[in-house]
């Protein structure tokens, strides 16, 4: 504990001794051609239920210290950047729970597990994660991009999947874009997911992700998109229930982005998806109508406004259900009152509807869950590359079985440096 609270300190005064030097922009750190970008953000925060049960909540104080590290090399049409991170968590609090993990029978009713005694302080965890890119254009409209990104991360212990497990995920992307003629172009997409997870090993799997979109500029500021995704889920083991739960969706889209003004840019696109999996045995196919859509506004150079909604199925682990499909509403308010002040307010809703019936302790019927969050923040730059933040976040889930349902408030103060 004592080793905990000399670090934080330590951090905390590099930090604002650093605040009382001589005013330095981000990025002043330069080798020839090469940026380097060093970072270090502190967070405390207050969670009121860090396991997210619907009884026997369990709060803590969370201490967090992030340093980071990009290195990027601009060039006259091409950008190569590396960086890494690594974070530290640091759960206070004597306050034991038994959690209790639901196992599934042959039947597949969930069952109560073995208890696990947990203490906050065994969600101590850290975390990393390294990345890069590469992109760049070409004269006559040719574009790409390569992107990569490793993180290794601890997921803290919840009712619904067990005491808690590092997560290894990697997550690469590539684009390629050209135009054709003067009013076309297309966009070529690749994503490859890789989820390794330690305990949950029936939820390990591979997905690959192709999309090819065109746009048509019939306005100078408006184009119309039809875009066609193909998704592979390929999954590692088999589930509790023997089976495998890999699975292929094909999704077509068509939709339309504008930036109407320099104050207002958006885009919005509709379509269907088709789900099919791979076992002939476990038929949780699917056919859904899926939606996507993104709005900025600004009103002044200070005050904007950003609106998000989206449908379409998300891939998860239940016992009975390997997805579930989720309606999304999101808002978000920027205002900023002086040339140093700022403030921002969010609100979020979240619709998920399961497939396929739940058995829970002898019931059975289809899971809904409903998630409301609400976001404060209030943050104050001292310079141009020191910031101090306020936050305040709620969640409730709200389900139709009760071990599924939470509510949680976290208070956050974050300084964050970029030197």
């Amino acid at each position: 504990m004592l080793k905990k609270t000399a670090i934080i300190l330590t951090a905390l005064a590099i930090v604002f001794t650093l605040a009382a030097g001589p005013a330095l922009a981000a990025g002043n750190i330069k080798v020839g051609g090469l940026r380097v970008y060093p970072y270090l953000t502190f967070e405390e925060t207050y969670d009121s239920n860090i396991y997210l049960l619907s009884d026997q909540e369990v709060d803590s104080w969370i201490s967090r210290l992030k340093p980071e590290l990009l290195l990027a090399l601009p060039m006259d049409d091409f950008n190569l950047e590396v960086g890494g991170w690594v974070k530290w968590n640091w759960y206070h609090g004597d306050e034991q729970v038994i959690l209790s993990r639901g196992t599934a029978t042959s039947s597949g009713v969930i069952l109560p597990g073995t208890p696990i005694v947990l203490d906050p302080s065994d969600q101590d965890s850290t975390d990393w994660g390294i990345s890069g890119s590469f992109e760049g254009a070409f004269p006559g409209g040719l574009s790409f991009l390569v992107r990569d990104a490793y993180s290794q991360k601890w997921l803290v212990a919840t009712q619904e999947f067990g005491p808690g497990e590092d997560l290894k995920l990697n997550e690469l992307r590539g684009n390629l874009g050209f135009d054709i003629a003067d009013r076309f172009r297309v966009d070529l997409d690749y994503y490859n997911n890789n989820f390794d997870f330690e305990l949950n090993v029936e939820r390990d799997r591979v997905e690959n992700i192709f999309a090819a979109t065109l746009y048509w500029h019939f306005k100078p500021k408006t184009s119309l998109l039809l875009e066609v995704d193909y998704g592979d889920f390929n999954y590692d083991n088999l589930d509790f229930q023997g089976f495998d739960r890999s699975n292929y969706a094909v999704q077509i889209f068509g939709g339309v982005t504008w930036r109407v003004t320099g104050k207002s840019t958006g885009e919005f696109k509709g379509g269907y998806q088709v789900k099919r999996y791979d076992d002939d045995t476990f038929q949780p196919d699917g056919e859904y109508g899926v939606v996507e859509g993104i709005a900025r506004h600004y009103f002044t150079s200070r005050t904007n406004i950003q609106l998000a909604l989206s449908r379409g199925t998300v891939e998860a682990y239940s016992f009975e259900n390997p997805y579930y499909v989720s309606n999304r509403l999101y808002g978000e308010l920027n205002q900023k009152f002086t040339a140093k002040l700022y403030g921002r307010v969010s609100a979020e809703y979240m619709d998920h509807d399961y497939p396929n019936d739940t058995t829970v302790l002898g019931v059975t019927k289809s899971r809904n869950d409903d998630i409301v969050a609400l976001g404060l923040a209030a943050g104050f730059d001292i310079r141009r590359w020191l910031n101090l933040e306020l936050r305040y976040d709620y969640e409730d889930r709200n389900s139709n079985f009760f071990i599924y349902e939470y509510s949680v408030n976290q208070f956050t103060f974050a300084a964050r440096g970029a030197f």
